[in-house]
């Protein structure tokens, strides 16, 4: 007479391995995601934020100067990003009016998961900053999040 032993199933060691394995895995991968998804924010911030400076090329060209007779910066067509659903950056213009340039910086919304990335920032010549180090430009303070 012949046993045969029919095995049904995975053994208890088999299953710690392949949790093991899969924690490894969510353990690299889970940070490389969240990385990728910022990167991607931040290029649609200046994207939007392109947009903006199309809009104060416009500007310059009607008027010769990119601020108003009252020397204040016209108001922007886009003052967040993305352009719908959840505001994840809020676009301001600098500080100091100069007629004879702009830089416009995205400010990352405190509670998104772009606030800790920091700016996003474009000058007049169409140069893009993603500031990762928190700095978009040297006259610029430290960048965090806003309200």
């Amino acid at each position: 007479m012949c046993i045969i032993n029919k095995r049904n199933g995975f053994t208890l060691l088999e299953m710690l391995i392949v949790v093991a394995v899969m924690s490894m895995l969510a353990i690299v991968a889970i940070p490389s995601y969240q990385s990728y998804i910022i990167k991607a924010r931040m290029k649609e911030a200046s994207q939007v934020m392109m947009k903006d400076a199309q809009f104060m090329e416009k500007y310059y060209i009607q008027n010769g100067r990119y601020t108003t007779a009252g020397n204040a910066w016209p108001t922007l067509p886009y003052l967040t990003s993305p352009e719908s659903g959840t505001a994840l950056y809020r676009i301001t213009i600098s500080n100091n009016p100069d007629s004879s340039e702009y830089r416009l910086q995205g400010r990352p919304i405190c509670g998104t998961v772009v606030a800790s990335s920091g700016c996003v920032c474009l000058d007049q010549d169409n140069n893009v900053y993603l500031a990762q180090d928190k700095i978009c430009f040297s006259q610029v303070t430290t960048c965090s999040c806003t309200n």
